[in-house]
């Protein structure tokens, strides 16, 4: 009995709630150094709450790629609000070797010769709002000349 009230208490208030996706607007502020919590990459994300509300993230996991090899990784926990209609820039401190990124730079000919780099950001982040949670994907390519500014 229980859960039935709580499925249909879960539908009227879905129902009421209109609820958008967040969007991820661009990757920017990319960084290739080896200074404070860059070691050795950085960038930030550019996220839109389009809804009326509030909402939480949590369980930020993002990959980079560079010309489809992994560069490295980023994973947190941390507790992010994003405010109703409004835009946030999220770090992202990627845990990589620099060895890497290097070779994995200089692994394709294509780069060698003037051919574009690609870099990808591929993850996903879980959203909540109240009781309810929904984990989205994102993934955004871009040439690394494009990134680096």
């Amino acid at each position: 009995m229980l859960k039935k009230l709580l499925l249909i208490l879960s539908v009227a208030l879905s129902s009421c709630i209109g609820y958008k996706d967040i969007e991820f607007l661009e990757v920017h502020s990319t960084s290739f150094a080896n200074e404070g919590d860059c070691k050795p990459l950085c960038a930030k994300i550019k996220i839109y709450n389009p809804n009326s509300y509030n909402i939480h993230m949590r369980n930020i996991s993002v990959r980079a790629d560079l010309n489809d090899n992994t560069i490295g990784d980023v994973y947190t926990q941390k507790k992010i609000k994003l405010i109703k209609k409004d835009t946030i820039d999220v770090d992202l401190n990627f845990q990589s070797d620099s060895k890497q990124i290097v070779s994995s730079l200089f692994g394709s000919l294509g780069a060698l010769f003037g051919k574009p780099t690609q870099l990808l950001f591929e993850g996903s982040v879980k959203a909540r709002v109240f009781v309810f949670s929904k984990k989205i994907k994102f993934s955004h390519k871009s040439d690394l000349k494009d990134l680096i500014k």
